[in-house]
């Protein structure tokens, strides 16, 4: 089976890889001070860059009403 026929990453791919992300960067942001911090910082707006572009992206597509 390849990752491309596979249905369970297609779905949770992303949401797996965000939650990995997001880990890595509350478990930095706790480990200590200084490079850690930043570290965190520059992990945690990763997925947050993600949630934004799609966003913009999902509100664009979308019409506003019922006539469209």
């Amino acid at each position: 089976m390849s990752i491309k026929n596979n249905e369970f990453l297609k779905l949770w791919g992303m949401p797996i890889w965000m939650a990995v992300i997001t880990l890595i960067g509350l478990i930095s942001a706790i480990l200590g001070t200084g490079f850690w911090h930043v570290l965190s910082w520059i992990v945690l707006t990763i997925p947050v860059y993600i949630m934004i572009k799609h966003g913009k992206k999902f509100f664009k597509s979308k019409t506003h009403g019922p006539n469209g």
